[in-house]
């Protein structure tokens, strides 16, 4: 499909033999998520590699989505968007993976703004944006447990931003602005940047002991 929305919708209990069933499968153009809730199926959302493919999540809950894994133990991605052109999520409230990350995306462009984002099962990541991109993570409200296996509050760049084989995955920009971020344990880094983009972080609230930035960029 393309231009499609899904509001007022609670979806649970999605399960497959392959450990990924997923509330939402994307995988046509656009899809906008608005006012609903995703919670407790093997992934919350799942989308496909398909370069003109948008994803919106907006006003919407999603939560503790988890999967049981022979390999992992437990293991589940909230929000795992693929290899798509444009991703948002604004105004809602991710929480409570395990293992898994919040928010994983691949997509060359990312708007990750005014949202909740608490860890309190031992979720890795808050955000993984694996392939670096355009990403813009600005006013959120981010949390980070004591139980988390990692102490990174959010990477980018961790798996593909430096390979050549993928350009919209190169040549990206990472702009981290105006979050407030607590920690239990640890208190880890806010910002792991494995790429050779400059990152750029401004005005984030951040615990006392925190590492704002491990890679290229600048911290005001």
């Amino acid at each position: 499909g393309d231009g499609v929305l899904i509001e007022h919708v609670e979806l649970s209990g999605t399960r497959v033999p392959s450990r990924n069933g997923a509330g939402i499968r994307h995988e046509g153009g656009r899809l906008t998520l608005r006012d609903c809730r995703l919670h407790h199926n093997e992934m919350g959302i799942l989308s496909y590699n398909e370069r003109r493919g948008e994803l919106t999540v907006e006003d919407s809950e999603i939560d503790s989505n988890t999967a049981q894994t022979e390999l992992h133990g437990r293991l589940g991605h909230n929000i795992y968007v693929g290899r798509i052109g444009r991703f948002t999520l604004r105004n809602s409230t991710v929480r409570d993976a395990r293992i898994g990350h919040l928010v994983k995306s691949r997509a060359a462009v990312n708007l990750i703004e005014d949202n909740r984002l608490v860890d309190s099962l031992g979720a890795s990541y808050l955000i993984d944006l694996a392939d670096g991109g355009a990403a813009r993570v600005i006013g959120n409200r981010m949390e980070k447990s004591a139980a988390a296996p990692n102490r990174t509050a959010i990477a980018y760049g961790a798996e593909s931003a430096a390979s050549s084989a993928d350009p919209l995955a190169s040549g990206g920009s990472l702009l981290v602005e105006r979050n407030d971020y607590r920690v239990s344990g640890s208190p880890g880094t806010f910002v792991r940047n494995h790429s050779d983009t400059l990152a750029r972080l401004a005005g984030n609230r951040l615990p006392a002991g925190t590492i704002p930035l491990q890679g290229p960029g600048q911290v005001q």
